[in-house]
C-alpha cells in the first residue's frame, strides 16, 4: 500500500517537473521569438 502510493507521488511528480519544464521551454521560445521582432 505504502510502495503503491510512492510510486503514485514519484509518477506525478515526474508529470509536474514534464509540465513545467515544457511550459518554459516554450515561454523561452517565446521571448526568443518576440526578442527577434
Amino acid at each position: 500500500m505504502c510502495k503503491e502510493w510512492q510510486l503514485k507521488s514519484c509518477t506525478a511528480i515526474v508529470c509536474d517537473a514534464k509540465i513545467v519544464v515544457s511550459a518554459s521551454s516554450f515561454y523561452a521560445l517565446g521571448i526568443r521569438y518576440v526578442g527577434r521582432l
